[in-house]
């Protein structure tokens, strides 16, 4: 470590440099961040290759090495943000084998559709060796820290000779071992995104994306997906038997998916796979545990930056410092008493008036807020989250600008049959957005309006909406033993 030098910055966004961790102009700088933690900055040097930029993130990414904290790659100085420290657990290496994979699949995709290069599976095999050791490949790379699964397809990928190397597709038949892996889907070449270095923008894309860890703020920032976006195959069916879960299977459609209960460390790689696949997260819950239910739409639309198991605190900073860059909320969800509740959600750019934004709320908290931002008549509630214990219940919210003058209503912490009751009574008005607490009380924002909707709620199992609908949000009640299910559809 090392001082200051004379030419180096003093603060680059929000965070103040102390020291130097290394003669390397690119080794990075020790940093304080808002909050008094002590981070890991880097500089990205204009012009430097993708691949470092994308290694150097990998570096950084969690459950295998320090954390992606924040990183801004759009600003006058670009820099990437990761947690401070010098030991890591070589077992969390572990985790790596479902983004290395999920890459693979994209290789294999592209790859199949004749776009792509041999150096493509070379740069595969370094930037998994990066992420699983924090240490470049050499010509002999010691594999001995990566998973098991993982190292025999590295040793092939990082063969010195391009004619030695696996091809992605038998890259991904080696990681199922052995077990055929899924044909890609054939694309024509009109139907393909521009993808330079292929290889770098994909990594970029799957691994980046990262989990953040509940003491620390962070962020990522997605690029918004070209307009027909690559898709990769389903992964290697587990044909295993396993105990019958409460929650359904993956639902699937060409332009919507919905998963329900998923670990945020499984939630994190769908959420990667999603997103270069071009689906947009339109619907949130957290579970008790934090596991999440997610309702994704295959669209265009403005870049998206996500967070995820943030403190309050932490998320009001990161709230704060995306507005100043031009985000906006979009949806926002918590799990645990509000004490120690985690938050998750994400924010899109976009240059409209701000969304209003505030969770923490008491019941009587947010039915003040809620009448006071409908009296002024220039928001509308589009998202409710309701989390906490009972007796402890509270509310996120999130209004956005009105789009000409909507006459809407909202029904707070009401039983299920009385939700029915007074819709049959307002036959006029549809559900907006529908919110369901861990306890079974139900919060629905109601508009008068003539779009055909379909919602059903406090139902023991998912139902099937009639044809031609898709779904707007999913929200889980209950426990995970017994899961209650409400859903909204709109055609």
């Amino acid at each position: 470590m090392q001082s200051l030098a004379e030419h180096d910055p003093r603060q680059v966004g929000p965070y103040l440099l102390r020291a130097r961790l290394g003669d390397d102009q690119d080794a990075g700088f020790l940093a304080l961040a808002p909050d008094g933690s002590k981070v890991t900055l880097r500089v990205l040097r204009e012009g430097a290759r993708f691949i470092r930029e994308v290694e150097d993130s990998l570096r950084a990414d969690p459950g295998w090495m320090a954390r992606v904290l924040d990183a801004d790659v759009e600003g006058s100085l670009t820099y990437i943000v990761s947690e401070y420290g010098e030991d890591q657990d070589p077992a969390a290496s572990r985790e790596l084998v479902g983004p290395a994979s999920a890459l693979a699949r994209g290789l294999a995709a592209i790859h199949r559709a004749g776009i792509g290069e041999p150096a493509d599976v070379f740069d595969w095999g370094r930037v998994v060796y990066l992420a699983a050791t924090g240490d470049h490949a050499t010509t002999a790379p010691d594999l001995s820290l990566l998973p098991e699964q993982l190292r025999a397809p590295v040793r092939a990928a990082l063969a010195r000779k391009p004619s030695a190397r696996p091809s992605a597709a038998e890259l991904l038949v080696r990681l199922s071992d052995g077990e055929p892996a899924p044909a890609p889907r054939r694309f024509k070449r009109t139907q393909l995104p521009l993808l330079a270095g292929s290889a770098a923008a994909l990594t970029a894309a799957v691994l980046v994306v990262s989990a953040l860890p509940p003491e620390t703020a962070g962020c990522v920032r997605v690029a918004p997906p070209p307009t027909t976006p690559v898709t990769t195959p389903p992964p290697p069916v587990d044909h295993q038997s396993k105990p019958r879960s409460a929650f359904p299977a993956e639902a699937t459609t060409p332009t919507t998916r919905v998963y329900y209960n998923f670990s945020r460390a499984k939630h994190q790689a769908r959420m990667a796979e999603l997103v270069v696949e071009g689906f947009r997260l339109t619907s949130l819950t957290l579970s008790r545990g934090e596991r999440y239910t997610a309702v994704w739409t295959r669209a265009p639309g403005p870049q998206q930056r996500f967070f995820t198991g943030l403190s309050s605190t932490a998320t009001s900073r990161f709230l704060a410092e995306s507005v100043k860059q031009g985000y906006r909320i979009k949806l926002i969800a918590g799990t645990g008493s509000w004490r120690r509740a985690r938050y998750s959600g994400v924010m899109i750019r976009q240059r409209t008036p701000y969304n209003l934004c505030f969770w923490r709320l008491t019941e009587k908290q947010f039915v003040a807020r809620n009448r006071a931002i409908r009296a002024r008549g220039d928001h509308t509630l589009r998202w409710v989250n309701v989390y906490g214990p009972p007796g402890d219940r509270r509310y996120a919210a999130v209004w956005e600008p009105d789009e000409g003058a909507q006459e809407w209503t909202t029904t707070v912490d009401q039983s299920w049959s009385t939700v029915r009751r007074w819709q049959r009574a307002h036959p006029d008005h549809r559900p907006l957005t529908v919110a369901a607490s861990p306890d079974r009380r139900y919060t629905v924002v109601w508009r008068k309006a003539k779009a055909r909707t379909f919602m059903y709620g406090d139902a023991a199992r998912v139902r099937t909406a009639p044809r031609g609908y898709r779904p707007v949000s999913v929200q889980v009640a209950g426990t995970a033993a017994r899961p209650y299910f409400t859903a909204l559809w709109t055609r």
